[in-house]
């Protein structure tokens, strides 16, 4: 579901979209599968036992880090919700490395000064967190595994890779993406999307049928709106975006983070803030064909 600037109108309404897409949703099943969380136990299981040593391998060099996927998500810009995953693929491959980097740093740090300051060589990552401000190392960076700052923790060695190697860190993720897709997520996929195609059409009929607040406090948004201000609100993490230009993307693989601190990226570019809940279905898995599952801790550090 996307809500999405749709003019130059003042009629909140008109700027609602609904559609539905992997576009987001692959990035959200990989955080979901390499989470600690509880959600989606057997489908989990089946999908880790799924991925070959190969996918193991290149996750170990990113970081082993869950928030990887969602940043990583964020790097190819407004990009349709409808796209296939080669055309997915294509946008991550092709774009500037430059602004692949940037994408993925901007994502963690929510500082586009910083990260130009730290891709300069101005600035190192342990002095970017601490000139942070209380209130974003407390919400934020320790949300996300930045803060307390650890230079050998999972999160800060991803992110030094990807600026000091950002082709390398590319691979590696684009080879995790393919394997995750080939043995997993094409079947999974094959399975959720008629479900999220009736939950689009139910979204609709839901929003027709109240104000934007009232529909977004029943749709389990985590947003408050201010009509009068045309801005949107996270109710947790503390951030304000106006209500142009942003898309809403709902999940059927909620996540216990970085949601539990609202919105992904609060800034004007929004592009996604998940649920906290999911649709209510049997649909098949990747090898079994049952619901996602459980990330096996014992699976994982037999493959690492």
């Amino acid at each position: 579901m996307a809500v999405i600037d749709s003019g130059e109108t003042s009629d909140l309404r008109t700027r609602f979209q609904f559609s539905h897409g992997l576009r987001l949703e692959v990035f959200y099943a990989l955080q979901a599968l390499t989470d600690s969380s509880d959600i989606h136990q057997s489908w989990r299981q089946a999908a880790s036992e799924a991925l070959p040593e190969e996918f193991y391998r290149a996750f170990a060099a990113l970081g082993n880090t869950p928030i990887l996927w969602p940043l990583l998500a964020d790097a190819p810009g407004t990009i349709d919700a409808s796209v296939s995953f080669q055309q997915l693929m294509d946008s991550l491959q092709t774009l500037d490395l430059d602004t692949f980097r940037e994408g993925i740093l901007v994502g963690a740090l929510h500082d586009r000064d910083v990260v130009v300051d730290l891709v300069e060589g101005h600035l190192d990552l342990a002095a970017a967190i601490d000139r942070a401000p209380e209130h974003k190392k407390h919400l934020w960076y320790t949300c996300v595994g930045l803060y307390p700052y650890d230079e050998h923790a999972a999160v800060p060695l991803a992110l030094q890779r990807a600026l000091h190697d950002p082709e390398g860190f590319r691979t590696d993720a684009l080879l995790c993406l393919n394997l995750f897709w080939e043995h997993v997520f094409a079947a999974t996929w094959e399975g959720l999307e008629p479900e999220l195609l009736r939950s689009v059409r139910e979204k609709r009929r839901l929003f027709e049928a109240l104000s934007v607040s009232e529909f977004l406090e029943q749709a389990i948004m985590r947003l408050e709106i201010d009509e009068e201000r045309q801005v949107l609100r996270s109710l947790r993490g503390g951030c304000e975006i106006p209500s142009t230009g942003c898309t809403r993307h709902t999940s059927c693989l909620p996540l216990s983070t970085p949601a539990a601190c609202g919105p992904a990226i609060p800034t004007p570019d929004v592009r996604s803030v998940k649920l906290s809940s999911s649709p209510t279905s049997t649909r098949p898995s990747p090898s079994s064909r049952s619901r996602p599952g459980r990330w096996r801790h014992r699976h994982h550090r037999q493959r690492r």
